[in-house]
């Protein structure tokens, strides 16, 4: 029997992630969280740059007026969303809030207005780091995050009655919904056993009642990186 993994993350993401799973494992996709596009209205130019830390945030805006602007992206996956809607000049980071931070202030020219799409749902330190640092930063929310609420009978089509073998989580949010979620008595026989996969520590922290799991951090804040981290445990 293949090992079951639990996907978390919001559709369509969730799907892309499945399919991904499936060559070695067997998916269960249960996302804890849709997303859902605001209403927003980009300030007024111009801008020196763009700071990209969700590729999610940048799928709303008319690109049309900063297409020739510099990304500073948190990570790679966010650079190749910036270079495939048509930004001709990314920087990438090494994947965490820190990074790019300290990316923004080497590079950026000092005082610079930059533009921060971003989700609703979202860390305050690089707003802070930033403007700390002298820089004008205008964040602009995109997109939200919704918990998805399951009734019983969804949960138990779902997940079935086979144990999870890992559980795999992308966001502190996702990390909150799953600690209510697994204190259900109907679920948490599934995954008392489970691994418990994070994309960060951050998640592992915002983990509820984490000493009955297995609690693992990946290397980087990658998909790859937690297919590597799945593989070297159960493959």
């Amino acid at each position: 029997m293949r090992p079951r993994i639990l996907v978390t993350r919001p559709e369509p993401g969730a799907s892309r992630t499945a399919a991904r799973l499936a060559a070695g494992f067997e998916p269960v996709v249960l996302p804890l969280t849709r997303i859902v596009s605001l209403d927003f209205t980009l300030p007024d130019g111009p801008f020196d740059a763009v700071v990209m830390t969700s590729a999610q945030a940048l799928k709303a805006v008319k690109l049309e007026r900063i297409l020739h602007l510099p990304v500073f992206a948190v990570g790679e996956k966010t650079a190749e969303t910036a270079r495939s809607a048509g930004f001709g000049h990314v920087l990438t980071a090494g994947g965490s809030v820190e990074l790019i931070a300290a990316l923004v202030r080497e590079s950026a020219k000092p005082a610079a207005r930059l533009l921060y799409p971003c989700g609703k749902v979202r860390r305050p330190e690089l707003e802070a780091a930033l403007g700390d640092a002298g820089f004008d930063l205008n964040a602009v929310e995109t997109y939200d995050a919704v918990p998805v609420a399951y009734s019983k009978e969804v949960l138990a089509a779902r997940l079935g009655q086979t144990p999870i073998d890992a559980v795999t989580l992308m966001s502190a949010q996702a990390a909150v919904l799953f600690s209510s979620l697994a204190a259900a008595p109907q679920f948490a026989p599934l995954i008392n056993t489970s691994a418990i996969i994070c994309l960060s520590s951050r998640i592992s922290d915002s983990l509820r009642g984490r000493m009955h799991w297995r609690v693992y951090v990946t290397n980087e804040a990658s998909e790859n990186s937690m297919m590597e981290c799945l593989s070297q445990r159960f493959l």
